[in-house]
């Protein structure tokens, strides 16, 4: 809340408006009344089911854009060449596809599904059989996946489940999945052996989406090669950019076709004074609230969640009307409108629409004070802050990108979450042990108590090499400190790692950049570690 000058009153009226789970409550026991601010009684249970609502829309809206895809693709079976020609400037996975043998026949399969079972296809995104109850001319297209698959990935280290395709049929099962086929991925046809966690299945796409992502994955992008018919990866590359920058400018357009039809421009004069941002930068979104408190004078009443600060385009910062600078804040290039705003009286009150998410995965406030509290008495996150923290995050299932962005730039970021293993094994270590972790020899498996050897052999169990149970005993457990260059700056390094005979599993812990009195003379200037 960001108020001066607006009576208690209002504000009591407006904060259970703001905070929608919350009521205020009279202790009347003392000599004066005592104002409580409660949560609502049931508040999970509407957590819950705006959960599912959201969840249910978001499934309607990746049905709609698959049946809208399968349609365009059914239509597209039945052009001419000419006609072809034409779709390619506009959809050129989805002309190509159709021009090269090998997609056309994956498309025609996956649109060939019995109508109940295309109808559970476009309703779930995914269905299943059994490779025994496939169509011949399904099993055959699975053959030149396979052989594909394995071809392109011989360099890789893949289960002998795999390698030895043929031999698994018996227990393996077709699949067609939905990967965002409206921006990403588009529609998988696998097949899915047995094997061990942690394996890609056997896969091709059988419905290219309108445009690439290429940040979603390599095995989507080598098949691209066939999909676009060119013939090497860097014009590949260059063609799925092209695509890329092409689905960024139809995502804009109707980005702004939505700014129309969804922003109202209305006619108190309050809101349509000019607000000129400048070169203003918030950390976070409370900061932009409490810049618009300052420069319109209206109180801001808020719902409050440790959140990334807002983008605002430059065109803003140059001044708009406050109506509209209100709805840039509360926008969300990838879920449109999530902070909601109205004014009530002469104040201003914001709601995020999806608090019931939040909410749930919001870090404690005074689990954030505490950690700032250490920064600022150390000047940094130590080792032990990090593992205590590590153990934190697991017990309470917390998420760091919950974390604001000064804890996280701090080391929370890039101790966690990918490398919390190596923080919780080091916690639970004793102080007998830690010493044995810095040596050279490490901390070996018979020195570990059974709870931590369970820690080492089930880390093993997640690796891709998949390090043998018999190389789990032999692990051992290492603190390793070192000194890394990198853009003319010097970097000290800590890393946890544990060592089988075959592999060594590093866990980075922190990265920071050393005193200027230790970086080469020409670099001496200060810069922020990465």
């Amino acid at each position: 809340m960001v108020s001066k000058g607006l009576p208690l009153k209002a504000i009591m009226v407006q904060i259970p408006e703001a905070l929608q789970e919350c009521h205020w409550d009279i202790d009347e026991s003392g000599e004066e009344p005592v104002y409580l601010l409660h949560r609502n009684a049931g508040v999970e249970q509407t957590m819950d089911w705006l959960s599912e609502q959201a969840a249910q829309r978001k499934r309607e809206e990746k049905r709609e854009k698959l049946v809208d895809r399968i349609a365009l693709a059914r239509q597209a079976l039945r052009m001419s060449e000419e006609e072809l020609a034409e779709l390619e400037k506009t959809d050129l996975l989805l002309a190509r596809s159709v021009r090269d043998p090998h997609s056309r026949d994956l498309l025609e399969i996956l649109l060939s599904l019995p109508p109940e079972q295309m109808e559970q296809f476009q309703g779930m995104g995914s269905i299943a059989t059994e490779y025994s109850q496939a169509p011949e001319r399904l099993r055959g297209a699975l053959h030149r996946i396979a052989d594909w698959f394995i071809d392109r990935l011989s360099g890789e280290n893949l289960p002998p489940e795999v390698r030895n395709w043929q031999d698994n049929l018996s227990h393996a099962t077709v699949s067609f999945e939905d990967h965002r086929v409206g921006h990403g991925w588009g529609v998988w046809i696998s097949l899915d052996i047995p094997h061990e966690q942690g394996y890609p299945a056997i896969h091709d796409v059988a419905l290219h989406p309108r445009y690439c992502n290429l940040d979603e994955g390599q095995y989507c992008y080598t098949r691209l090669l066939t999909a676009t018919s060119t013939v090497d990866e860097d014009t590949a590359f260059e063609m799925t950019m092209d695509m890329d920058r092409e689905g960024f400018r139809v995502a804009a357009k109707r980005r702004e076709e939505r700014r129309k039809r969804e922003w109202i421009e209305p006619t108190d004069p309050a809101l349509l004074q000019t607000i000129v941002v400048g070169d203003q930068e918030f950390a976070e979104f409370v900061e932009a609230q409490a810049f618009v408190a300052g420069e319109t004078g209206l109180p801001v009443i808020s719902d409050y969640f440790t959140l990334r600060p807002p983008h605002i385009p430059d065109e803003v910062r140059e001044g708009v009307p406050l109506w509209r600078l209100l709805y840039v804040l509360g926008e969300d290039d990838f879920h449109g409108d999530v902070y909601l705003w109205e004014k009530v009286g002469d104040c201003l009150l914001f709601h995020r629409v999806d608090w019931y998410r939040l909410a749930k995965t919001e870090i404690p406030e005074p689990v954030i004070a505490d950690y700032r509290a250490r920064m600022e008495a150390q000047g940094e996150l130590t080792m032990d802050d990090l593992a205590e923290l590590a153990v934190l995050v697991d017990a309470q299932d917390l998420h760091v990108s919950g974390f604001p962005r000064d804890l996280q730039r701090a080391g929370i970021y890039a101790a966690l979450p990918d490398n919390r293993w190596g923080l919780l094994l080091y916690a639970s270590l004793s102080s007998e042990q830690q010493g044995k972790l810095r040596s050279p020899q490490g901390l070996s498996f018979d020195e570990m108590t059974i709870a931590q050897q369970r820690q080492v052999v089930d880390r093993a169990a997640e690796r891709p090499e998949k390090p043998t149970t018999n190389a789990a005993h032999l692990a051992t457990f290492h603190l390793v400190e070192s000194v890394e260059d990198s853009h003319g700056r010097t970097f000290a390094k800590t890393e946890l790692q544990l060592r089988f005979p075959e592999v060594t599993d590093s866990a980075m812990v922190t990265f920071r950049l050393l005193p200027a009195e230790d970086q080469p003379k020409e670099s001496a200037a200060p810069v922020a570690a990465p």
